[in-house]
């Protein structure tokens, strides 16, 4: 019988390799010093709203670090989950 709730990774070397490309995105944007842009500090008319918009820019990529680092521990947690039904399956249908 076949559950429908069951999750099997078929590469798990694979599944850790896509996890280790999804966490490298974390971080590899850097807006450090962006703030002090000529644009952002010159006292023109527009400085306000570009500083505004690096703000916001910073904001974002923070959040998506976040949301980065939730989604690797998820998948993390799904691997080790998986992976340990796969070796008690495994050593199921050995001993049978």
């Amino acid at each position: 019988m076949t559950d429908d709730n069951a999750v099997a990774i078929h590469d798990r070397q694979g599944f850790l390799d896509a996890i280790k490309a999804i966490e490298s995105v974390k971080g590899s944007i850097n807006l450090t010093g962006l703030e002090t842009i000529p644009g952002a500090t010159d006292g023109s008319p527009t400085a306000a709203t570009v500083a505004r918009i690096i703000a916001e820019a910073q904001k974002s990529v923070a959040a998506s670090d976040v949301a980065i680092a939730g989604i690797v521990t998820d998948l993390r947690a799904i691997y080790r989950d998986a992976t340990g039904a796969d070796s008690a399956g495994e050593t199921g249908v050995l001993e049978a």
